[in-house]
């Protein structure tokens, strides 16, 4: 981060930043490492993540926590 960071305008250097620091092989934690390894076993949550993260419109997803998928990703 540089000292200019404001955190509620994120600059497409501030987004750049965040996903160095988080694909460094250094970088950890139980909730990062549980996440890819749910994402890599379940792949109708990784369908729901990536949906979600590229706008993807193929079909209508419901956000609900009573549909099982959307319950593991929260």
């Amino acid at each position: 981060m540089h000292a200019e960071f404001d955190a509620t305008q994120w600059t497409l250097g501030d987004v750049n930043w965040a996903f160095r620091l988080l694909v460094r092989d250094q970088y950890t934690t139980t909730n990062f490492d549980e996440l890819v390894k749910n994402l890599q076993n379940i792949p109708d949550l990784f369908g729901l993540a990536y949906a979600v993260s590229f706008g993807v419109e193929d079909e209508k997803r419901t956000l609900s926590a009573k549909y099982p998928v959307v319950s593991l990703g929260l």
